[in-house]
């Protein structure tokens, strides 16, 4: 089971924001004629985004002062989300999808949460992960054996391998879902929408104050990088992709 959800705010310096966007021309692929175009439906189909109003969205994207170092920040926190030269498999060159996760520390959890996923070219599904949580006390040494400084990967070894096949299915549909064409780089934390949800309001949806923040990269064969956000959890396969490479776990061995 996942853990509980940690605040949903990035702190950049020390000041909370809530992203509009995470990258260049997110206003302007934002504002695309809501109709179906490129083989993707309508957004009216698309149930997570079909009351999302990409055109408010847009205007905060463009607005925001932010944005480029809030750019440059989050690329700064994937960083060190990579599979290591020694790890027993590595997403390879023509992987036609992988996507890179981070869910820092902070708020009601200590863990950061690392991990990538990717789909091979048979269509397999596989991941690396490790969790840090610097609360958690290092292992006692063997008796009679000094204590060693022991490194992060000893501290916090990773875990890797085959997607277990019920996560597997997961990312396949959200991969290759085409209402992603319609879901935004940044969910952040007041989304704005066309009508009111749950009987009234004003005309946004909040995240909860217990919500994660998901920081990712998806890389897809034939296209630049993309980075995406979520300030906290949402309908969107976008989201699911991030969200099963997060918690991902290897196949059941019995």
């Amino acid at each position: 089971m996942p853990p509980p959800r940690k605040l949903a705010m990035v702190m950049i310096g020390g000041a909370a924001l809530g992203l509009a966007a995470c990258v260049e021309g997110e206003g302007a692929r934002l504002a695309s004629p809501g109709r179906a175009e490129a083989g993707r439906p309508p957004q009216s189909a698309c149930p997570a985004v079909a009351n999302l109003d990409r055109a408010a969205l847009a205007r905060q994207a463009a607005a925001d002062p932010r944005a480029a170092a809030t750019r440059a920040w989050i690329a700064g926190q994937l960083a060190p989300v990579v599979v290591p030269e020694t790890a027993e498999r590595r997403p390879p060159a023509d992987a036609p999808f992988v996507i890179r996760v981070r869910v820092p520390s902070g708020g009601f959890w200590s863990a950061d949460d690392r991990s990538v996923a990717w789909r091979e070219a048979d269509g397999s599904w596989w991941f690396w992960r490790r969790t840090i949580d610097r609360r958690q006390p290092p292992p006692p040494p063997p008796p009679g054996e000094a204590a060693v400084q022991l490194t992060e990967e000893q501290l916090y070894p990773a875990r890797s391998g085959r997607l277990a096949p019920g996560k597997a299915a997961r990312m396949e549909a959200a991969f290759a879902d085409p209402c992603r064409a319609w879901e935004p780089d940044g969910m952040p934390n007041e989304v704005p929408l066309r009508r009111a949800e749950n009987g009234g309001g004003p005309p946004v949806r909040l995240c909860p104050p217990d919500s994660a923040s998901y920081l990712a990269e998806i890389a897809e064969r034939g296209r630049p990088p993309r980075q995406v956000y979520a300030a906290c959890i949402n309908d969107t396969a976008t989201f699911t992709l991030s969200d099963v490479a997060t918690y991902a776990s290897g196949e059941d061995p019995r």
